[in-house]
């Protein structure tokens, strides 16, 4: 019925039902709430968040929603220019499902906000950038798609020994899906 306790530094609470009708699964509800999450590596990012989470459903059609606010990240992980690929989603992932085969959760619906704007930067050889975040994460877990915008006002990027005042940049994610 509840949890609570100490994850990555910070403090995690729980509470959830599942209904059970002749031993099988009815439907279910689970509440998560992070405080002071800290992920290292988190896609290259070290970084701190808070954030609540439900993931509820039945067996047929389950969802994942919530807000997650980013408190700190920083992306410091030197880079090499020449090393830099670009994979498509339809590239397979070890342990990822063969073809055709949907996991258990893969088919979980997904629309998870991420935002911050304070204490995001892109620190390394490349760039020296504050960043600001404002990104929704839908799809379903086997083909989640990120929509949004992160933000970068001003700042600093290197190329070839050279350094570049950065005024503006903007990176946008639009929907794969929509009509053009």
């Amino acid at each position: 019925e509840s949890l609570d306790g100490e994850i990555g530094n910070g403090h995690l609470e729980g509470s959830g039902k599942a209904e059970l009708k002749n031993f099988h699964l009815e439907n279910f509800g689970l509440l998560l709430e992070v405080t002071d999450l800290t992920i290292p590596s988190f896609y290259g990012f070290d970084t701190t968040m808070d954030g609540t989470l439900v993931f509820q459903g039945t067996p047929q059609a389950k969802d994942i929603r919530g807000e997650i606010t980013i408190k700190r990240a920083l992306y410091g992980k030197r880079s090499d220019l020449k090393n830099v690929t670009i994979s498509s989603a339809s590239d397979t992932k070890p342990g990822a499902p063969k073809s055709g085969e949907v996991s258990i959760f893969g088919d979980t619906a997904l629309n998870i906000h991420l935002s911050g704007k304070d204490r995001l930067w892109v620190n390394n050889n490349l760039a020296k950038l504050p960043l600001e975040v404002d990104l929704v994460l839908r799809g379903t877990l086997s083909h989640p798609i990120l929509l949004g915008r992160i933000e970068a006002r001003e700042g600093l990027a290197f190329f070839r020994q050279n350094e570049f005042q950065i005024t503006t940049a903007v990176v946008d994610f639009i929907d794969p899906e929509r009509p053009k």
